[in-house]
């Protein structure tokens, strides 16, 4: 309690002395901030010194007898049935709480004293409380006074009055501070913006907080006044969080102001340190001066789990969009659609995340991310092919070589550039990585494939390697200059190449779910037309296992590996992509889909009725909460051919707001490993979050106005210009006797 009082004290005279020197600087400005704080602290101070004195007498008393009871200095303030642990722990926990000759008071009631209009919906506040006139029936019994005093103190507490109060009183304090930050000086509001644009530059450019004070330093160098303070790598830290929770609010804001509809993706991954994080991404219209956008995707937060359990998701999840400031009826109302990866704590039926969200959000759309199900169509396909098993070792054998030995890595670098020949980074295919990675991989080895053949030729003739590399690099050169190998690397370049063109698209921004249907049907048309009319690359290679020779290089038959069979391969990718892409997934969540398609003129018979579609249209107004009787108004206009259908804007916009792909998330965690480095892997979580929140959702910095930023950052914290605090003097090892010389 000492330690408390001391604190309270200190505070009070260092807010006194930031004060007074801001009013040397800004002059009359300064004065309405001295003012202010003057007359703020002053009124907490005297009413808080009696019992904050009373439990220092309490706490510093060597014995009981030595002690000097509060009550006895002041027995006409509290209740005198009140002892003084009493009035510290009421005192504490109703921090409006005040006193005068025994009867008790609400100084947030006093001081709103009538709640204006409301007071015409019955809504006052109480007379007896705000006048301190508050008592009970004192009786022999002293608990069953303790007890009247509690009860009427906990129902005033919980008085839709009281808190309407305390709520007005918090925006007049509010509004008293945003005028003060006003006046101050264009001198300190100038310098303060100077360090943001520099916090905010290194935040876009995913550059290390401890790089602020150096930047700071060349600006100065540069001429370029930066103020006294604010220059150190924590100061960076605190200015990084504050724009990034500024700019959340703000978003937020847009949504819930505009009733957006929204939908969540969400994703779980691992950072550098070994934390189990979660990445939440939204989907929503932001509405911009009346004018209404496309929906975006907007990161939310990267939060950490205690653990990976469904459970712990969805609690965390809901805690967090709470937080972020979308209340439960917003929630049920906008709240439309969940994303997310098919794995089994997320998407499960029966306990999943998905599963315990719909019993909170019966009406809400889960849908399984399409590139997610692409690739579980792919491993579904190569479980039934046996010999792409092989050409995936033996590409993988690639990998190893030219990416963990560097001289190997030299070699053929040094080798492709005496050749005259492109050689392509080779990685990994078929394997964690999106289908359009196997493809790149694909086609670095079909067009470096003269540049390895050479290489591995002169691998297994070099006498500076052992035998036993020699026999590897010999074999290898084997298996590629095959006519097995030749003849699976045709028909694997085709056909990832279409599949790795549809992964891209499902990963466009404005990709809708029809939209999307239309881009899987029509890739699996164009596989099935390679049965019948072989791509331009399985040409190739058959015209070159016809004269025996591939890239200049000779080609040779082994019996031992054989070739892909093609039609089987294609019919297997075709049957897999129909299973895993088309009608997958939760009964209502597919005839949702399907009733999607009454919005795609494409969709239509020839001569549509007006009231085609209506049934559709309905069933999606109702489980979107959209305006029913509009939505069909609208597209009924739709259907007669007229060009305005706004009343149809609502129902398409909350479709188009459903994304089809979580590839948001991965994008985030590929952003996350960016920021969290090895040398940065210590990032708290929270840092990482903001940082995050700039680089995907901050304008760029010639476009960014720090005005607002800085004035709501000097309602709590000091400006550049301040200089009561000490400057940062980084100790560096000195060579002045070698600089001197430079």
């Amino acid at each position: 309690m000492v330690h408390q009082f001391m604190n309270y004290t200190c505070n009070f005279y260092f807010r006194r002395s930031f004060v007074f020197e801001m009013n040397k600087r800004a002059g009359s400005a300064g004065a309405s901030l001295d003012n202010w704080f003057v007359k703020r602290r002053t009124t907490e101070r005297d009413k808080n010194s009696t019992s904050q004195l009373s439990a220092l007498c309490v706490s510093s008393s060597p014995s009981p007898s030595v002690a000097v009871s509060s009550l006895e200095t002041s027995e006409l303030k509290w209740p005198s049935v009140w002892n003084d642990k009493q009035v510290s722990e009421f005192t504490t926990k109703y921090t409006w709480l005040t006193a005068s000759e025994g009867k008790l008071g609400c100084k947030v009631c006093a001081e709103v004293k009538h709640l204006g209009a409301l007071k015409e919906q019955r809504i006052a506040i109480s007379l007896e409380w705000a006048t301190c006139n508050t008592t009970c029936n004192l009786s022999d019994d002293r608990n069953k006074a303790l007890s009247a005093f509690r009860g009427k103190i906990k129902k005033h507490s919980d008085s839709v009055a009281h808190k309407l109060a305390s709520e007005s009183l918090k925006k007049k304090e509010m509004k008293t501070l945003e005028a003060a930050a006003n006046e101050l000086s264009k001198h300190h509001i100038e310098k303060t913006e100077a360090i943001f644009r520099s916090v905010y530059y290194l935040a876009k450019q995913n550059r290390p907080f401890s790089d602020h004070q150096p930047l700071v330093e060349l600006q100065q160098l540069n001429g370029v006044d930066m103020g006294n303070i604010l220059h150190s790598r924590f100061t960076a830290t605190n200015i990084v969080s504050h724009i990034a929770s500024e700019m959340r609010d703000k978003i937020v804001a847009n949504i819930v102001t505009n009733d957006s509809k929204i939908a969540v993706l969400i994703d779980e991954s691992t950072t550098m340190s070994k934390k189990s994080v979660m990445t939440v991404h939204l989907k929503a219209v932001i509405t911009v001066d009346d004018t209404i956008s496309e929906p975006e995707f907007l990161f939310l937060s990267l939060c950490e789990l205690e653990s990976g359990t469904a459970e712990c998701i969805s609690k965390t999840l809901l805690q967090l969009l709470s937080e972020a400031g979308f209340s439960k009826e917003f929630l049920e109302k906008n709240w439309i659609a969940f994303i997310s990866d098919g794995a089994s704590v997320l998407m499960g039926r029966q306990s999943g995340v998905a599963a315990r969200l719909l019993d909170e959000y019966p009406n809400l759309f889960i849908w399984h991310c399409l590139n997610h199900r692409l690739e579980l169509a792919i491993a579904d396909a190569i479980k039934e092919i046996n010999g792409i098993n092989h050409l995936q070792i033996f590409m993988d054998k690639l990998y190893s070589i030219y990416s963990q030995s560097t001289k190997n890595a030299a070699q053929i670098k040094a080798l492709s550039e005496s050749l005259h020949l492109q050689c392509l980074k080779i990685g990994r295919i078929l394997n964690v990585r999106w289908v359009a990675s196997s493809f790149r991989t694909v086609d670095a080895v079909y067009s470096s494939f003269e540049c390895l053949a050479a290489h591995l030729q002169a691998s297994a003739e070099d006498t500076s390697r052992d035998s036993l590399q020699r026999q590897q690099f010999k074999g290898m050169r084997k298996r590629l200059v095959s006519y097995s190998f030749v003849s699976d690397l045709g028909i694997m370049h085709d056909v990832l190449k279409e599949l790795s063109l549809l992964s891209l698209e499902l990963q466009r921004s404005n990709m809708t779910l029809p939209m999307a249907e239309r881009c899987i049907k029509r890739t699996i048309r164009i596989l099935q037309s390679l049965e019948i009319k072989p791509g331009p690359k399985v040409l190739e290679t058959e015209e070159a296992l016809k004269e025996g020779r591939f890239c200049s290089i000779q080609l040779e038959k082994n019996y031992k590996w054989k070739p892909i069979d093609k039609k089987r391969f294609l019919q297997s990718v075709c049957n897999s992509m129909e299973h895993r892409l088309i009608d997958h997934g939760r009964q209502n969540d597919i005839q949702t889909v399907n009733d999607m398609k009454v919005l795609e003129k494409e969709q239509w018979p020839d001569e549509p009725d007006l009231r085609f579609g209506e049934a559709e249209i309905r069933r999606m107004a109702r489980r979107f909460k959209v305006d029913e009787e509009e939505a069909v108004m609208g597209m009924r206009a739709k259907i007669d051919g007229e060009r305005n259908t706004s009343s149809l804007y609502s129902l398409t916009r909350a479709v188009n707001t459903i994304p089809c792909s979580s590839a948001q998330c991965e994008r985030d965690f590929s952003l996350m490993n960016t920021i969290c480095t090895d040398r940065r892997a210590n990032l708290l979580v929270e840092n990482t979050s903001s940082l995050m929140f700039l680089h995907s959702n901050g304008p760029p910095l010639c476009e960014w106005n720090a005005n607002y930023y800085v004035k709501r950052w000097l309602l709590k914290h000091r400006s550049a210009v301040d200089t009561q605090s000490r400057k940062t003097v980084p100790t560096k090892e000195s060579k002045k006797a070698v600089w001197s010389i430079l």
